[in-house]
């Protein structure tokens, strides 16, 4: 049997065409037992919230892409209704229900339903399950359940690191909700224990997203059996909406990495989602097109982040409009300020040329020690020098380094950002290197990896980090076996995976590395992290690119 997909939604507009004001052919419905109850009106009111003027799901109030979830529950159609005037109307859709909806006025609004009524709502177990509705009270009960005002106060940030909870529909089968991250999913009542480790079936950005796109029209079957061709991705939202899983009918197109790749099964669909979580979801190319945002950091300072192009910034979550000049922000650095920043700390690198560098150590000689996390202790060594143009007041660099890093030292590189807070950019034609300025790397506290090591071992340790919102109190226990256990005391759940230490002594780096499978701790393992404070009772990770930190303090209980 062919898996089902359920696309996420983070933003898409629904075709206002799909909609038209009521007309003569719609059903009407005569001689029913319709009862005039305000709950209909209260319930609709604010299901009219989700959607805007014109009938499209409004992004911000619709994390989830489900009805079910983003609302409360959806109607089991058909669905027989009266308006205030006396008029009865059946509703055989969503569709027609909005319709329904967009077209009310303060003169003309439906006031009545029949009773009974079905609904499907989550039951809090891991199941959509169909509710019968005999009365106004029970249609109450079931309004007072959904807490509507609880969920209009719920804010969460626009970050997207996905998080999915698998559930059970009417029919039995099982389909994947995906949350564009955590906060959304505790909103809505799941905990990290309901999360599902592998959310790679159930892959998609609608709108568009940074790993592939779909080649329209293409033709999709949903979990009612209904065949539906779409030729948008805004289409495939909308008729996916109140679908709780889906099925392609193959094949049809994507674009990858500006290529047209043909998807001819099932098979081939999941392997281009591997493809796309192995590159942590969002494959980006190395064109260097620096873009800037600003961000607060963990002490509530302003800092800004460069990102090599528009796409690796949108991986980190970040839209266009949260990009700065990065001219702006470049300080007035010439030939010796230049200098005198290098010398004085390590500064790590993100190059599109090489992905394997950690740390540039420039000496005031002319000299350069880079440290690599291949995992070999020793340093490659090289030569570095500066050059001004005094015409043009362009600020060049040059490298010598040995196979396989002259790749770097074969371009000549200009100088083209410089900011005071510690980034500087390189560029040659179409290749760049980010530097960030690291300080602390060389001076890992008082803590070798012996002394480190030892002091891990004794005690558990409260754990922070910013690769995810800690909304408990999170606690990890390292052991000598190399076994790391990490215990959120909001759930009580435990996750467990591998820890390791590793050292270069003449750099003074000390790495610690995660292999950890279960989600959101998983992340851990995406990075090295660099020991960039070290004391007895507190220890501070950085990732080697700088934008992450692990943070632990001691309880010893």
């Amino acid at each position: 049997m062919m898996k089902n997909f359920k696309l996420i939604l983070i933003s898409f507009a629904m075709i206002a065409g799909l909609f038209t004001s009521c007309s003569n052919n719609d059903s009407i419905v005569e001689e029913q037992n319709i009862d005039k109850t305000e709950a209909i009106t209260e319930s609709l009111n604010r299901l009219a919230q989700q959607f805007n003027a014109q009938g499209d799901v409004i992004p911000s109030a619709n994390p989830s892409g489900n009805i079910v979830f983003d609302y409360c529950f959806d109607f089991v159609y058909p669905l027989n209704l009266s308006y205030n005037n006396g008029t009865t109307v059946s509703v055989s859709s969503l569709d027609d229900l909005i319709t329904i909806l967009i077209n009310s006025t303060n003169d003309l609004f439906i006031d009545g339903v029949e009773f009974p009524f079905h609904v499907e709502t989550y039951n809090g177990s891991g199941a959509i399950e169909i509710v019968t509705i005999n009365n106004e009270n029970e249609f109450y009960d079931l309004l007072e359940s959904c807490d509507f005002d609880s969920v209009n106060t719920c804010e969460c940030y626009e970050v997207f690191d996905p998080v999915c909870v698998e559930i059970q529909a009417p029919d039995g089968e099982t389909f994947t909700i995906t949350y564009p991250n955590e906060c959304y999913a505790l909103c809505d009542g799941f905990t990290p224990n309901d999360f599902i480790e592998n959310c790679v079936n159930d892959y998609n950005n609608p709108g568009g997203n940074n790993c592939f796109e779909f080649v329209f029209p293409l033709t999709i079957v949903t979990n009612e059996n209904v065949t539906i061709t779409v030729n948008s991705q805004a289409e495939l939202d909308n008729a996916l909406y109140n679908a709780y899983y889906f099925d392609f009918v193959y094949s049809f197109d994507v674009v990858v990495n500006d290529e047209l790749l043909t998807i001819g099964n099932e098979e081939a669909f999941i392997a281009l989602l591997e493809y796309c979580d192995s590159n942590g979801g969002c494959p980006c190319p190395g064109v260097v097109e620096p873009v800037c945002v600003e961000v607060e950091s963990p002490s509530g300072n302003i800092e800004i982040i460069t990102f090599l192009n528009a796409c690796e910034a949108e991986c980190e979550g970040f839209t266009e409009a949260d990009f700065v000049d990065c001219e702006t922000q470049q300080g007035p650095c010439n030939e010796q300020e230049i200098i005198q920043n290098l010398i004085e700390c390590t500064w790590l690198a993100n190059t599109s040329l090489l992905n394997n560098i950690i740390g540039y150590e420039f000496n005031i000689d002319g000299t350069l020690m880079l440290t690599t996390n291949t995992g070999s202790n020793e340093p490659i060594n090289g030569t570095w020098s500066i050059e001004t143009n005094t015409g043009t007041g362009e600020v060049y660099m040059f490298f010598d380094l040995p196979e396989p890093y002259n790749v770097v030292s074969d371009l000549d590189w200009t100088v083209t950002v410089c900011e005071a807070n510690g980034v500087l950019i390189l560029e040659s034609g179409d290749e760049s290197i980010i530097f960030t300025q690291d300080c602390n790397v060389n001076n890992p506290g008082e803590c070798s990896e012996q002394e480190l090591y030892a002091n891990l071992l004794q005690c558990n340790w409260y754990m922070n980090t910013s690769l995810y919102d800690t909304v408990n109190a999170e606690l990890a226990q390292f052991f000598q076996s190399g076994i790391i256990e990490i215990t959120s005391e909001g759930t009580n759940q435990t996750v467990g995976g591998d820890w390791w230490l590793t050292s270069n002594p003449s750099q003074g780096f000390i790495l610690m590395s995660f292999n950890i499978t279960s989600s959101p701790y998983n992340e851990f393992s995406q990075y090295d992290w660099i020991v960039t404070e070290c004391n007895e009772g507190y220890v501070f990770l950085t990732s080697a690119d700088g934008n992450e930190f692990i943070q632990f303090e001691r309880f010893c209980n």
